[in-house]
């Protein structure tokens, strides 16, 4: 019996989380973001993603305490209502980078003062060329239908990009266990 298509790419979550270590466009990132200090973060991510996301505003919030919040990519992506986000980092998630509505929400908060970052798995997609700062998830093809690299893959680069930003030796620790 061959092995399910999700849990082999399950299995490939520790091979993903080392080719994150050492990422020169997450270092870049986080000089980038604490040059900028945002006063606040905005995620935009749909489906695993944006539960990537959530895990990320626990972390953020306790360790580099900001507060975050999840902004719904159609309120500007297709109801074309533009929020005030001088000051604030805006992160979006995606494994395509291709969602017309994330790319025009990502697209109108750069418009409106936001730094912008993609946290992405498909680095010449629209998604990564709407943003001012590029982070790869760096999870490889994913042939799974649900998003499992993918998934895995930003949950781990939402940690990595914390520790970039806000240094904290204990989750040095846990990143280098991965």
């Amino acid at each position: 019996m061959t092995e399910p298509l999700m849990l082999t790419e399950a299995r490939e979550a520790p091979q993903v989380a080392e080719r994150q270590a050492g990422s020169a466009a997450l270092d870049a990132a986080a000089r980038a973001i604490r040059a900028f200090a945002p006063s606040y973060v905005v995620t935009l991510a749909r489906g695993s993603s944006d539960h990537a996301a959530t895990t990320l505003k626990y972390a953020l919030e306790t360790q580099v305490r900001l507060p975050v919040m999840s902004a719904a990519p159609s309120v500007s992506g297709v109801y074309g209502a533009d929020l005030d986000l001088r000051g604030a980092l805006v992160l979006a998630i995606s494994q395509s980078g291709g969602s017309p509505d994330l790319v025009e929400a990502l697209t109108r908060a750069r418009a409106a003062g936001a730094l912008t970052c993609a946290l992405v798995n498909v680095e010449g997609s629209p998604l990564a060329q709407a943003a001012d700062l590029v982070v790869p998830l760096q999870a490889g093809e994913e042939r799974a239908v649900a998003a499992t690299k993918s998934y895995l893959a930003a949950l781990v680069l939402g940690a990595r990009l914390v520790q970039a930003w806000q240094p904290d030796p204990a989750l040095a620790r846990a990143l280098d266990a991965l």
